[in-house]
């Protein structure tokens, strides 16, 4: 189906090696054979376009913004769509489907490493308290428009956000207020990847500018390495 091309674009750091290491997925346990396809919608074919069987509703544009991302333990997964969260119990031999709520205006998240909270993008990026009933925590301001990307340091430490005018914020979580302690400048087109290093010192950032950059971490302030 179609599909908006952020999506895709953010999706090229999987090839990182120091960001995203194979493993083995649960979502193995999926045959796509079973998803009904009957959903038909103005201007577009019936198409194979559904999350567990959910169907999912496809804006009037043709686009369908959906993220997915597994929690620190695996044993949850969380689908966006349109900004709509839902959480998936990973642990049986079917996905089982638990908690949803309407997160805001992104569709991209990130479990913090403990799992406690999420991060999502949007207007503003929410972090939502999802150790029980979903809430609020707080709202970080972005900036020119909107955040695209969000991801978190390996010690949970920091919060990367990848906005809208190319720009990567680094806010520094273990301040009882989270503060924006460096700015990342370089792109120069949306920034809809990000993504931290294993050992937290490297921070790779992707953008519809079609440049990839590394960023040392360890130099105050962070330094982009030469290419």
């Amino acid at each position: 189906f179609h599909m908006s091309s952020r999506f895709w674009t953010g999706f090229f750091l999987l090839a990182f090696p120091l960001i995203a290491a194979a493993q083995a997925s649960p979502l193995v346990k999926l045959d796509a054979q079973k998803i009904p396809a009957d959903r038909k919608f103005a201007g577009q074919p019936r198409e194979l376009v559904g999350v567990f069987g959910d169907p999912v509703e496809v804006n009037p544009d043709g686009h369908i913004h959906f993220y997915s991302t597994f929690s620190p333990d695996d044993k949850t997964l969380a689908t966006v769509v349109h900004s709509k969260v839902q959480f998936w119990d990973m642990t049986g031999a079917e996905a089982k489907k638990g908690a949803g709520f309407k997160g805001g205006t992104g569709w991209v998240v990130a479990f913090s490493p403990d799992g406690k909270t999420l991060a999502m993008s949007g207007v503003e990026v929410t972090l939502w308290d999802v150790a029980a009933e979903p809430k609020v925590k707080l709202k970080l301001k972005t900036h020119e428009r909107s955040a695209l990307s969000v991801t978190y340091s390996p010690d949970g430490k920091t919060l990367a956000v990848g906005n809208y005018d190319g720009t990567v914020q680094l806010w520094d979580l273990t301040a009882p207020v989270p503060q924006e302690k460096a700015e990342l400048k370089g792109h120069t087109a949306y920034a809809t990847g990000i993504g931290f290093s294993p050992d937290g010192k490297l921070l790779a950032s992707g953008s519809f500018d079609q440049n990839l950059f590394l960023w040392d971490l360890t130099q105050n302030p962070p330094r982009r390495q030469a290419s």
